[in-house]
Protein backbone atom coordinates (compact mmCIF):
# COMPACT_ATOMS: atom_id res chain seq x y z
CA UNK A 1 0.00 0.00 0.00
CA UNK A 2 1.36 3.76 -1.32
CA UNK A 3 2.27 5.72 1.89
CA UNK A 4 0.76 8.70 -0.68
CA UNK A 5 -1.55 8.70 -3.32
CA UNK A 6 1.12 8.88 -6.69
CA UNK A 7 -1.38 11.01 -8.37
CA UNK A 8 -0.96 13.69 -4.94
CA UNK A 9 2.41 14.42 -5.24
CA UNK A 10 2.75 16.18 -8.37
CA UNK A 11 -0.84 17.99 -8.66
CA UNK A 12 -0.90 21.70 -8.08
CA UNK A 13 -2.07 22.74 -4.19
CA UNK A 14 -3.64 25.49 -5.71
CA UNK A 15 -4.06 27.32 -8.86
CA UNK A 16 -2.89 30.94 -7.34
CA UNK A 17 -0.23 29.02 -5.86
CA UNK A 18 0.82 25.45 -7.08
CA UNK A 19 3.19 24.38 -4.67
CA UNK A 20 2.10 26.00 -1.65
CA UNK A 21 3.85 27.85 1.08
CA UNK A 22 7.16 27.19 2.27
CA UNK A 23 6.41 25.76 5.70
CA UNK A 24 10.17 25.79 6.94
CA UNK A 25 10.35 29.08 6.40
CA UNK A 26 6.53 29.92 7.94
CA UNK A 27 7.54 27.98 10.94
CA UNK A 28 4.62 25.51 11.10
CA UNK A 29 4.53 23.42 13.86
CA UNK A 30 3.61 20.21 11.85
CA UNK A 31 6.55 20.82 9.62
CA UNK A 32 8.76 21.28 12.02
CA UNK A 33 7.80 18.31 14.22
CA UNK A 34 7.91 15.52 11.38
CA UNK A 35 11.59 16.51 10.64
CA UNK A 36 12.33 16.28 14.66
CA UNK A 37 11.07 12.96 14.72
CA UNK A 38 10.68 10.61 11.07
CA UNK A 39 14.60 11.45 9.98
CA UNK A 40 15.51 9.94 13.41
CA UNK A 41 13.36 6.50 12.45
CA UNK A 42 15.42 5.34 9.46
CA UNK A 43 18.46 3.34 9.78
CA UNK A 44 22.07 5.71 9.26
CA UNK A 45 23.44 2.46 7.53
CA UNK A 46 22.22 -0.40 5.47
CA UNK A 47 24.34 -3.40 7.50
CA UNK A 48 24.48 -3.60 10.79
CA UNK A 49 27.21 -6.40 12.25
CA UNK A 50 27.42 -7.58 8.98
CA UNK A 51 23.05 -8.43 8.21
CA UNK A 52 21.54 -6.33 5.84
CA UNK A 53 18.34 -3.75 7.09
CA UNK A 54 15.56 -5.71 7.46
CA UNK A 55 12.06 -3.86 6.54
CA UNK A 56 10.15 -6.73 8.31
CA UNK A 57 11.81 -6.10 11.35
CA UNK A 58 8.95 -5.60 14.07
CA UNK A 59 11.22 -2.35 15.44
CA UNK A 60 11.05 -0.65 12.51
CA UNK A 61 7.63 -1.32 11.64
CA UNK A 62 6.72 0.20 15.32
CA UNK A 63 9.01 3.06 14.79
CA UNK A 64 7.39 4.72 11.44
CA UNK A 65 4.00 3.40 12.09
CA UNK A 66 2.79 7.81 12.45
CA UNK A 67 4.72 8.75 10.23
CA UNK A 68 2.76 7.86 6.79
CA UNK A 69 0.19 9.87 8.55
CA UNK A 70 2.00 12.89 9.60
CA UNK A 71 3.58 12.83 5.87
CA UNK A 72 0.24 12.89 4.36
CA UNK A 73 -0.93 15.88 5.86
CA UNK A 74 2.05 18.00 5.71
CA UNK A 75 2.66 16.83 1.95
CA UNK A 76 -1.07 18.88 1.32
CA UNK A 77 -0.18 22.32 1.61
CA UNK A 78 3.28 22.41 0.42
CA UNK A 79 4.90 20.70 -2.76
CA UNK A 80 8.27 20.60 -0.86
CA UNK A 81 11.53 18.34 -1.74
CA UNK A 82 12.72 17.78 1.46
CA UNK A 83 9.49 16.15 2.17
CA UNK A 84 9.60 14.00 -1.32
CA UNK A 85 13.27 12.65 -0.76
CA UNK A 86 12.18 11.55 3.10
CA UNK A 87 9.33 9.54 1.09
CA UNK A 88 11.16 8.29 -1.36
CA UNK A 89 13.83 6.76 0.99
CA UNK A 90 11.19 5.51 2.93
CA UNK A 91 9.52 3.94 0.08
CA UNK A 92 12.68 2.20 -0.97
CA UNK A 93 13.74 1.18 2.53
CA UNK A 94 10.85 -1.14 2.42
CA UNK A 95 11.47 -2.20 -1.04
CA UNK A 96 8.37 -0.68 -2.30
CA UNK A 97 9.62 0.08 -6.25
CA UNK A 98 6.64 1.24 -7.24
CA UNK A 99 6.17 4.19 -4.95
CA UNK A 100 9.92 4.99 -5.27
CA UNK A 101 9.61 5.30 -8.38
CA UNK A 102 6.19 7.09 -8.29
CA UNK A 103 8.23 9.85 -6.05
CA UNK A 104 10.97 10.44 -8.15
CA UNK A 105 8.68 10.75 -11.31
CA UNK A 106 6.50 13.79 -9.58
CA UNK A 107 9.78 15.50 -7.87
CA UNK A 108 11.22 15.50 -11.88
CA UNK A 109 7.50 16.70 -13.04
CA UNK A 110 7.60 19.34 -10.23
CA UNK A 111 11.04 20.68 -11.43
CA UNK A 112 9.69 20.52 -14.95
CA UNK A 113 6.07 22.40 -14.67
CA UNK A 114 7.34 24.69 -11.59
CA UNK A 115 10.84 25.42 -10.93
CA UNK A 116 10.78 28.55 -9.52
CA UNK A 117 8.07 27.30 -7.06
CA UNK A 118 9.32 24.08 -5.94
CA UNK A 119 10.56 24.17 -2.21
CA UNK A 120 13.01 25.11 -1.47
CA UNK A 121 13.07 27.82 -3.83
CA UNK A 122 16.56 29.64 -5.48
CA UNK A 123 17.64 31.76 -3.40
CA UNK A 124 19.88 34.97 -5.48
CA UNK A 125 20.44 32.47 -8.41
CA UNK A 126 21.40 29.18 -6.38
CA UNK A 127 19.46 26.16 -5.88
CA UNK A 128 22.20 24.28 -3.94
CA UNK A 129 19.91 23.91 -1.28
CA UNK A 130 18.14 21.39 -3.24
CA UNK A 131 21.08 20.11 -4.82
CA UNK A 132 21.89 19.09 -1.49
CA UNK A 133 18.70 17.41 -0.86
CA UNK A 134 18.62 15.54 -3.72
CA UNK A 135 21.79 14.14 -3.41
CA UNK A 136 20.82 11.89 -0.28
CA UNK A 137 18.95 9.74 -2.96
CA UNK A 138 22.63 9.13 -4.24
CA UNK A 139 23.94 7.90 -0.69
CA UNK A 140 24.58 4.57 0.26
CA UNK A 141 21.23 3.36 1.98
CA UNK A 142 19.36 4.23 -0.75
CA UNK A 143 21.29 2.55 -3.53
CA UNK A 144 22.13 -0.61 -1.91
CA UNK A 145 18.14 -0.76 -0.56
CA UNK A 146 17.51 -0.65 -4.83
CA UNK A 147 19.68 -3.42 -5.11
CA UNK A 148 18.09 -5.67 -2.74
CA UNK A 149 15.06 -4.70 -5.10
CA UNK A 150 13.83 -7.74 -6.07
CA UNK A 151 13.57 -8.83 -9.90
CA UNK A 152 12.37 -12.13 -10.22
CA UNK A 153 11.35 -14.40 -8.03
CA UNK A 154 12.77 -17.74 -9.14
CA UNK A 155 11.37 -20.78 -7.75
CA UNK A 156 15.05 -22.96 -7.67
CA UNK A 157 16.85 -20.07 -7.61
CA UNK A 158 15.34 -17.90 -4.92
CA UNK A 159 15.40 -14.40 -5.57
CA UNK A 160 17.02 -12.40 -8.27
CA UNK A 161 18.36 -8.73 -7.69
CA UNK A 162 21.29 -6.62 -8.53
CA UNK A 163 22.94 -7.29 -5.37
CA UNK A 164 22.92 -11.12 -7.00
CA UNK A 165 26.27 -9.78 -8.38
CA UNK A 166 27.73 -8.77 -5.28
CA UNK A 167 26.98 -11.94 -3.46
CA UNK A 168 28.75 -14.26 -6.09
CA UNK A 169 31.46 -11.64 -6.28
CA UNK A 170 32.15 -11.83 -1.86
CA UNK A 171 31.49 -16.11 -2.10
CA UNK A 172 34.18 -16.26 -4.52
CA UNK A 173 36.49 -14.38 -2.79
CA UNK A 174 35.12 -16.19 0.46
CA UNK A 175 36.47 -19.72 -1.09
CA UNK A 176 39.11 -21.23 0.85
CA UNK A 177 39.16 -18.73 3.70
CA UNK A 178 39.47 -19.46 6.97
CA UNK A 179 36.13 -18.46 8.55
CA UNK A 180 34.14 -19.77 5.43
CA UNK A 181 31.87 -17.16 6.29
CA UNK A 182 29.32 -17.03 3.60
CA UNK A 183 28.09 -12.83 2.67
CA UNK A 184 24.58 -12.04 4.00
CA UNK A 185 22.56 -11.53 1.71
CA UNK A 186 18.88 -12.65 3.36
CA UNK A 187 16.31 -14.11 0.93
CA UNK A 188 18.85 -12.95 -2.57
CA UNK A 189 20.08 -16.01 -3.98
CA UNK A 190 23.99 -15.15 -5.17
CA UNK A 191 24.37 -15.49 -8.78
CA UNK A 192 26.48 -14.56 -12.00
CA UNK A 193 25.44 -11.83 -14.60
CA UNK A 194 25.27 -14.85 -16.96
CA UNK A 195 23.43 -16.94 -14.37
CA UNK A 196 20.91 -13.86 -13.82
CA UNK A 197 20.28 -13.10 -17.78
CA UNK A 198 19.56 -17.04 -18.53
CA UNK A 199 17.12 -17.14 -15.29
CA UNK A 200 15.00 -13.87 -16.75
CA UNK A 201 15.29 -15.19 -20.08
CA UNK A 202 13.95 -18.37 -18.88
CA UNK A 203 10.99 -16.48 -17.44
CA UNK A 204 9.94 -14.58 -20.44
CA UNK A 205 9.43 -11.16 -21.30
CA UNK A 206 6.32 -10.71 -19.80
CA UNK A 207 6.91 -12.04 -16.51
CA UNK A 208 9.40 -9.47 -15.56
CA UNK A 209 8.19 -6.51 -17.67
CA UNK A 210 6.09 -4.41 -15.07
CA UNK A 211 9.37 -4.43 -13.17
CA UNK A 212 11.34 -3.34 -16.05
CA UNK A 213 9.51 -0.55 -17.05
CA UNK A 214 9.59 1.01 -13.45
CA UNK A 215 13.63 0.92 -14.04
CA UNK A 216 13.24 2.34 -17.62
CA UNK A 217 10.69 5.07 -15.63
CA UNK A 218 13.09 5.60 -12.81
CA UNK A 219 16.03 6.12 -15.29
CA UNK A 220 14.19 8.37 -17.19
CA UNK A 221 13.10 10.51 -14.19
CA UNK A 222 16.45 10.85 -12.69
CA UNK A 223 18.18 11.93 -16.09
CA UNK A 224 14.96 14.24 -16.14
CA UNK A 225 16.13 16.15 -13.17
CA UNK A 226 19.19 16.02 -13.76
CA UNK A 227 18.49 17.97 -17.18
CA UNK A 228 16.53 20.53 -15.18
CA UNK A 229 18.85 21.53 -12.98
CA UNK A 230 21.91 21.74 -16.38
CA UNK A 231 19.42 24.16 -17.50
CA UNK A 232 18.88 26.51 -14.93
CA UNK A 233 21.77 26.14 -12.95
CA UNK A 234 25.18 25.42 -13.34
CA UNK A 235 27.34 22.02 -13.17
CA UNK A 236 28.47 22.28 -9.22
CA UNK A 237 25.01 22.97 -7.95
CA UNK A 238 23.58 19.89 -10.19
CA UNK A 239 22.97 16.37 -8.46
CA UNK A 240 24.41 13.36 -10.44
CA UNK A 241 22.74 10.52 -9.38
CA UNK A 242 25.81 8.51 -10.29
CA UNK A 243 25.70 5.88 -7.94
CA UNK A 244 21.83 5.11 -8.41
CA UNK A 245 22.41 5.18 -12.17
CA UNK A 246 24.49 3.00 -11.75
CA UNK A 247 22.53 0.63 -10.37
CA UNK A 248 19.43 1.12 -12.37
CA UNK A 249 21.74 1.09 -15.33
CA UNK A 250 23.06 -2.10 -14.70
CA UNK A 251 19.38 -3.53 -14.00
CA UNK A 252 18.45 -2.37 -17.52
CA UNK A 253 21.28 -4.12 -19.19
CA UNK A 254 20.55 -7.55 -17.83
CA UNK A 255 16.86 -7.11 -19.38
CA UNK A 256 18.73 -6.17 -22.05
CA UNK A 257 20.59 -9.39 -22.92
CA UNK A 258 17.72 -11.63 -21.39
CA UNK A 259 15.22 -9.62 -24.09
CA UNK A 260 17.27 -8.32 -27.03
CA UNK A 261 15.52 -6.49 -29.37
CA UNK A 262 16.65 -6.21 -33.26
CA UNK A 263 13.76 -4.34 -34.41
CA UNK A 264 13.85 -1.32 -32.51
CA UNK A 265 13.28 1.70 -34.48
CA UNK A 266 16.63 4.21 -34.74
CA UNK A 267 16.52 7.69 -33.56
CA UNK A 268 15.01 10.12 -35.97
CA UNK A 269 16.88 13.13 -36.43
CA UNK A 270 14.76 15.28 -35.14
CA UNK A 271 14.28 13.60 -31.43
CA UNK A 272 15.78 15.50 -28.40
CA UNK A 273 19.31 15.69 -27.90
CA UNK A 274 18.99 13.51 -24.91
CA UNK A 275 18.22 10.73 -27.17
CA UNK A 276 21.82 11.03 -28.30
CA UNK A 277 24.21 10.09 -31.12
CA UNK A 278 23.62 8.10 -34.19
CA UNK A 279 23.18 4.83 -32.79
CA UNK A 280 20.48 3.91 -30.94
CA UNK A 281 21.36 3.80 -26.99
CA UNK A 282 22.21 0.37 -25.58
CA UNK A 283 23.46 -0.83 -29.04
CA UNK A 284 26.87 -1.34 -27.68
CA UNK A 285 27.04 -5.32 -28.32
CA UNK A 286 31.13 -6.26 -28.92
CA UNK A 287 34.20 -4.54 -28.22
CA UNK A 288 33.95 -3.22 -31.59
CA UNK A 289 31.10 -0.95 -30.94
CA UNK A 290 32.40 -0.21 -27.48
CA UNK A 291 35.81 1.57 -29.58
CA UNK A 292 33.70 3.31 -31.60
CA UNK A 293 31.46 4.44 -28.60
CA UNK A 294 34.77 5.65 -26.99
CA UNK A 295 36.39 7.24 -30.09
CA UNK A 296 33.12 9.63 -30.92
CA UNK A 297 32.82 10.78 -27.08
CA UNK A 298 36.49 11.74 -28.12
CA UNK A 299 35.50 13.72 -30.78
CA UNK A 300 33.04 15.75 -29.35
CA UNK A 301 35.65 16.76 -26.72
CA UNK A 302 38.78 17.18 -28.90
CA UNK A 303 36.42 19.38 -30.77
CA UNK A 304 34.12 21.06 -28.48
CA UNK A 305 35.73 21.29 -25.32
CA UNK A 306 39.65 19.99 -25.49
CA UNK A 307 39.96 21.50 -21.90
CA UNK A 308 37.54 19.52 -20.59
CA UNK A 309 39.39 17.01 -17.74
CA UNK A 310 37.11 13.89 -19.28
CA UNK A 311 38.90 13.95 -22.48
CA UNK A 312 42.18 12.47 -21.48
CA UNK A 313 40.09 9.66 -19.44
CA UNK A 314 38.74 8.91 -22.52
CA UNK A 315 41.57 9.34 -23.96
CA UNK A 316 43.16 6.37 -21.85
CA UNK A 317 40.01 4.05 -21.80
CA UNK A 318 40.87 3.81 -25.42
CA UNK A 319 44.10 2.60 -25.18
CA UNK A 320 43.60 0.43 -22.17
CA UNK A 321 40.91 -1.22 -24.15
CA UNK A 322 41.99 -4.78 -25.27
CA UNK A 323 44.64 -4.81 -22.89
CA UNK A 324 45.31 -7.89 -20.66
CA UNK A 325 45.24 -7.42 -17.10
CA UNK A 326 48.77 -7.22 -16.51
CA UNK A 327 49.55 -4.79 -19.29
CA UNK A 328 46.19 -2.74 -17.64
CA UNK A 329 48.62 -2.92 -14.56
CA UNK A 330 51.72 -1.50 -16.50
CA UNK A 331 50.06 1.66 -17.79
CA UNK A 332 48.11 2.80 -14.48
CA UNK A 333 50.58 1.53 -11.42
CA UNK A 334 53.92 1.76 -13.64
CA UNK A 335 55.42 1.92 -9.80
CA UNK A 336 53.95 -0.75 -8.37
CA UNK A 337 53.17 -3.26 -10.49
CA UNK A 338 56.06 -5.20 -10.87
CA UNK A 339 55.35 -5.81 -6.69
CA UNK A 340 52.31 -7.13 -7.55
CA UNK A 341 51.65 -10.96 -6.95
CA UNK A 342 48.69 -13.46 -6.62
CA UNK A 343 47.75 -14.87 -3.63
CA UNK A 344 47.49 -19.17 -4.71
CA UNK A 345 46.16 -21.50 -2.18
CA UNK A 346 43.91 -21.70 1.46
CA UNK A 347 45.75 -22.11 4.23
CA UNK A 348 49.08 -22.46 2.99
CA UNK A 349 49.17 -19.35 0.30
CA UNK A 350 52.17 -18.73 -1.83
CA UNK A 351 52.77 -15.82 -4.00
CA UNK A 352 53.23 -15.93 -7.56
CA UNK A 353 54.68 -12.90 -9.20
CA UNK A 354 52.07 -10.99 -11.82
CA UNK A 355 54.57 -9.03 -14.17
CA UNK A 356 56.60 -12.29 -15.01
CA UNK A 357 53.41 -13.77 -16.64
CA UNK A 358 52.78 -10.87 -19.13
CA UNK A 359 54.87 -12.92 -21.88
CA UNK A 360 51.92 -15.70 -21.55
CA UNK A 361 48.94 -13.30 -22.05
CA UNK A 362 49.65 -11.66 -24.99
CA UNK A 363 46.69 -9.10 -26.52
CA UNK A 364 44.86 -10.17 -29.84
CA UNK A 365 43.59 -8.16 -32.46
CA UNK A 366 40.42 -10.43 -32.75
CA UNK A 367 39.51 -8.86 -29.56
CA UNK A 368 38.22 -6.09 -31.87
CA UNK A 369 36.26 -8.66 -34.71
CA UNK A 370 32.52 -7.53 -35.08
CA UNK A 371 30.38 -10.09 -33.25
CA UNK A 372 27.03 -9.16 -35.05
CA UNK A 373 25.35 -11.74 -37.34
CA UNK A 374 26.39 -10.82 -40.90
CA UNK A 375 23.45 -10.36 -42.71
CA UNK A 376 22.59 -11.81 -46.39
CA UNK A 377 21.76 -9.51 -48.94
CA UNK A 378 21.23 -9.55 -52.69
CA UNK A 379 23.39 -7.12 -55.40
CA UNK A 380 22.20 -6.82 -59.37
CA UNK A 381 25.29 -7.90 -61.11
CA UNK A 382 25.83 -6.01 -64.00
CA UNK A 383 25.41 -8.08 -67.53
CA UNK A 384 28.58 -8.38 -69.74
CA UNK A 385 29.21 -5.68 -72.80
CA UNK A 386 27.67 -7.11 -75.66
CA UNK A 387 30.04 -8.14 -78.32
CA UNK A 388 30.57 -6.33 -81.60
CA UNK A 389 29.90 -7.97 -84.64
CA UNK A 390 30.47 -6.13 -87.83
CA UNK A 391 28.04 -6.72 -90.64
CA UNK A 392 29.42 -8.60 -93.64
CA UNK A 393 30.75 -6.22 -96.49
CA UNK A 394 29.57 -6.47 -99.94
CA UNK A 395 31.72 -6.53 -102.89
CA UNK A 396 31.28 -3.56 -105.18
CA UNK A 397 31.68 -3.96 -108.71
CA UNK A 398 35.86 -3.06 -109.86
CA UNK A 399 35.74 -0.68 -112.01
CA UNK A 400 36.60 -0.62 -115.97
CA UNK A 401 40.04 -0.74 -116.10
CA UNK A 402 41.58 1.46 -118.96
CA UNK A 403 42.25 -0.79 -122.14
CA UNK A 404 39.71 -3.53 -120.97
CA UNK A 405 37.26 -3.90 -124.20
CA UNK A 406 33.97 -2.99 -123.30
CA UNK A 407 31.18 -4.47 -125.93
CA UNK A 408 30.53 -2.61 -128.78
CA UNK A 409 26.95 -2.27 -127.92
CA UNK A 410 23.96 -4.44 -126.13
CA UNK A 411 22.49 -5.64 -130.01
CA UNK A 412 26.16 -7.55 -130.08
CA UNK A 413 25.10 -9.97 -126.90
CA UNK A 414 22.06 -9.99 -127.83
CA UNK A 415 22.53 -11.56 -131.35
CA UNK A 416 24.78 -14.06 -129.64
CA UNK A 417 22.06 -15.39 -127.82
CA UNK A 418 20.28 -15.14 -130.25
CA UNK A 419 22.23 -17.85 -131.98
CA UNK A 420 20.61 -20.55 -129.19
CA UNK A 421 18.31 -22.86 -130.77
CA UNK A 422 15.46 -21.49 -128.20
CA UNK A 423 16.20 -18.04 -128.29
CA UNK A 424 14.16 -16.76 -131.20
CA UNK A 425 13.08 -13.54 -130.91
CA UNK A 426 9.90 -11.46 -132.42
CA UNK A 427 10.75 -8.48 -134.36
CA UNK A 428 9.53 -6.41 -131.49
CA UNK A 429 11.26 -7.74 -128.92
CA UNK A 430 14.40 -7.50 -131.20
CA UNK A 431 12.81 -3.43 -131.67
CA UNK A 432 12.72 -3.46 -127.63
CA UNK A 433 16.27 -4.30 -127.34
CA UNK A 434 17.37 -1.65 -129.74
CA UNK A 435 15.62 0.96 -127.28
CA UNK A 436 18.68 -0.16 -124.99
CA UNK A 437 21.06 1.32 -126.21
CA UNK A 438 21.12 4.20 -124.05
CA UNK A 439 19.99 2.20 -120.90
CA UNK A 440 23.36 2.80 -117.97
CA UNK A 441 24.63 -0.06 -116.24
CA UNK A 442 22.06 -1.16 -113.68
CA UNK A 443 23.21 -0.32 -110.07
CA UNK A 444 24.86 -3.16 -107.54
CA UNK A 445 22.18 -4.80 -105.32
CA UNK A 446 23.43 -4.67 -101.78
CA UNK A 447 21.66 -7.34 -99.48
CA UNK A 448 21.87 -5.71 -95.62
CA UNK A 449 22.11 -8.68 -93.37
CA UNK A 450 18.84 -9.40 -91.08
CA UNK A 451 18.65 -7.67 -87.66
CA UNK A 452 17.42 -10.37 -84.78
CA UNK A 453 15.09 -9.32 -82.83
CA UNK A 454 16.40 -7.79 -79.30
CA UNK A 455 15.63 -10.55 -76.35
CA UNK A 456 15.10 -9.15 -72.87
CA UNK A 457 18.89 -9.96 -71.01
CA UNK A 458 18.79 -12.26 -68.22
CA UNK A 459 19.48 -10.25 -64.91
CA UNK A 460 21.96 -11.57 -62.62
CA UNK A 461 21.90 -11.60 -58.72
CA UNK A 462 24.79 -12.10 -56.34
CA UNK A 463 24.64 -12.53 -52.71
CA UNK A 464 26.75 -10.87 -50.33
CA UNK A 465 26.91 -10.69 -46.53
CA UNK A 466 27.26 -7.43 -44.49
CA UNK A 467 27.61 -6.42 -40.82
CA UNK A 468 24.89 -3.98 -39.47
CA UNK A 469 27.54 -2.39 -36.93
CA UNK A 470 26.08 0.49 -35.65
CA UNK A 471 27.41 3.83 -35.90
CA UNK A 472 27.71 6.76 -33.07
CA UNK A 473 28.42 10.60 -32.85
CA UNK A 474 27.98 13.12 -30.44
CA UNK A 475 27.50 17.08 -31.06
CA UNK A 476 26.66 18.03 -27.49
CA UNK A 477 27.95 17.32 -24.28
CA UNK A 478 24.34 15.80 -23.04
CA UNK A 479 25.26 13.26 -25.96
CA UNK A 480 28.70 12.12 -25.23
CA UNK A 481 28.04 11.51 -21.68
CA UNK A 482 24.83 9.48 -22.12
CA UNK A 483 27.47 7.32 -24.89
CA UNK A 484 29.82 7.08 -21.37
CA UNK A 485 26.57 5.66 -19.45
CA UNK A 486 26.31 2.87 -22.14
CA UNK A 487 29.85 2.35 -22.22
CA UNK A 488 30.01 1.95 -18.74
CA UNK A 489 27.36 -0.64 -18.75
CA UNK A 490 28.37 -2.31 -21.70
CA UNK A 491 32.02 -3.26 -20.11
CA UNK A 492 30.23 -3.86 -16.40
CA UNK A 493 28.57 -6.89 -17.84
CA UNK A 494 31.17 -8.19 -20.61
CA UNK A 495 33.86 -7.30 -19.35
CA UNK A 496 33.44 -7.05 -15.53
CA UNK A 497 37.73 -7.05 -14.76
CA UNK A 498 38.35 -3.80 -17.31
CA UNK A 499 39.13 -0.78 -15.78
CA UNK A 500 37.21 1.24 -18.49
CA UNK A 501 34.18 1.73 -16.22
CA UNK A 502 36.13 3.38 -13.32
CA UNK A 503 37.34 6.04 -16.34
CA UNK A 504 34.82 6.45 -17.70
CA UNK A 505 32.65 7.22 -14.02
CA UNK A 506 35.54 10.03 -13.76
CA UNK A 507 35.53 11.43 -16.55
CA UNK A 508 31.79 11.28 -16.59
CA UNK A 509 31.53 13.02 -12.72
CA UNK A 510 34.62 15.86 -13.89
CA UNK A 511 32.63 16.53 -17.38
CA UNK A 512 30.23 19.31 -15.89
CA UNK A 513 32.70 20.98 -13.32
CA UNK A 514 34.37 24.30 -13.30
CA UNK A 515 37.98 24.40 -13.20
CA UNK A 516 38.14 25.12 -9.57
CA UNK A 517 36.53 22.25 -8.66
CA UNK A 518 38.66 20.16 -11.12
CA UNK A 519 41.57 21.57 -9.65
CA UNK A 520 40.47 20.76 -6.00
CA UNK A 521 39.92 17.22 -7.75
CA UNK A 522 43.33 16.06 -9.37
CA UNK A 523 45.24 18.09 -6.53
CA UNK A 524 42.90 16.24 -3.68
CA UNK A 525 45.51 13.81 -2.41
CA UNK A 526 48.40 16.40 -2.60
CA UNK A 527 47.03 18.83 -0.34
CA UNK A 528 46.10 15.78 2.65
Amino acid sequence: MAIVDPAFLSSPVSEADPCGPDLDENGDAAFMNFFAFAPFQLPETFFNDGRPFDPTDNEFREAIEYIPAMLADVMKRTRDLRLMVFLARLAILKRNLDEFVDTIAAMATLLERYWDGVHPRPRDGSVKARADILDELDGSVVTISLQFVTLHADRRKGNIAFRSIVLAEQEKAAEGAESGEKPAGGRIAAMTQEQIVRVLADAGEEAVAATRASFQRLEAALKNIRARFREHTSAAETPEFSALLKVVGGVLTFFSLAFPDPTAPETDEGEDDEAGGEAQRGAIACAADARRALGAAKDYFCLFEPSNPALPLIAQAIALQGKTFIEVLAALLPDRHSYAQFSIGGENPFKLAVAPLGDMTPSRAEYFDERQTPRKTRRRVAPPAPLLIEAPSVEEPAPFEEGRAEPESIEQEAQASAEEPDAAMSDAAQDGLAETREIEAPAPIVVEPEQAEPRPEPIDYAEDYEIDAPSFSATTRTQALLLLDDIARYFRIAEPSSPIPCLVDRARALADKDFIAVLGAVLEREER
